[in-house]
């Protein structure tokens, strides 16, 4: 999806009371983003940036998004709390059932694509329906089908 779009859609969802639901954190800066990426040797989807820069992370509508910042909803944390996560997979969100959306990294570098990791099957990683973060979110976060 691209920026413009994603943009459109996301002042679209700030219209509505639904937003009220959203509480996002403040949004990381550059360098915070560049910080994390240094200390795990991986380079987040670029999608991943213009989200986290601008809107925040945090409760994003009806979804979450994880962030760079330690706490429990940061990425590192929530890579930790389910050993059983396939090491290739970066988790950005959940969908409070104890399942993990991510992105797959591979040779220092994530994905666009998400994928989404089971609990009930061992954290087995499967492909979704979604090729970028923002078809993500606004599916889920906006609740636009």
């Amino acid at each position: 999806m691209l920026t413009a779009e994603f943009e459109s859609l996301l002042e679209r969802f700030r219209a509505t009371k639904a937003f009220a639901l959203s509480s996002p954190e403040a949004p990381a800066s550059l360098e915070q983003v560049r910080a994390f990426e240094e200390l795990h040797n991986f380079r987040l989807p670029v999608h991943y940036w213009h989200v986290a820069t601008t809107l925040g992370t945090g409760d994003i509508g009806f979804t979450n998004l994880y962030s760079v910042h330690p706490g429990r909803y940061g990425i590192s944390e929530q890579r930790d709390s389910a050993p059983s996560i396939p090491s290739h997979l970066v988790p950005f969100s959940d969908d409070g059932c104890g399942d993990f959306y991510g992105f797959p990294e591979q040779n220092g570098v994530c994905l666009p694509q998400m994928y989404f990791a089971d609990h009930e099957s061992e954290y087995r990683v499967s492909e979704t329906e979604f090729a970028d973060l923002y078809e993500y979110l606004v599916r889920y976060g906006f609740n636009v089908a």
